[in-house]
């Protein structure tokens, strides 16, 4: 997968275009899809900031650096992104109340 950014350090509704295999099938053509930041999520260990992606064509999340670099560690990026959507059911709720 590669990724297409310019940004320096992405923001916010940010839009970010990522290509690679269709379907993950490396004998495909590779397609692009475009994803919008939706969420920065710091981590408190590191205090390492990362950017919470989602495409809504392809209804799929990924997660990058700050700079738009896919991060590889699928346990970190799955760690990452529970946190955002944990963050996000919170917000969620209050608004309710």
């Amino acid at each position: 997968m590669e990724h297409h950014a310019h940004a320096e350090e992405l923001e916010l509704q940010d839009r970010i275009i990522v290509g690679g295999p269709a379907n993950g099938n490396p004998q495909t053509a590779p397609v692009e899809r475009e994803f919008e930041v939706v969420g920065i999520i710091e981590d408190s260990d590191s205090g390492a900031h990362f950017a919470v992606c989602y495409s809504e064509a392809a209804d799929e999340f990924i997660v990058t650096d700050r700079t738009g670099g896919l991060v590889e560690s699928e346990t970190l990026a799955q760690d990452i992104l529970n946190d955002f959507l944990e963050q996000a059911g919170d917000a969620v709720a209050e608004d309710e109340l």
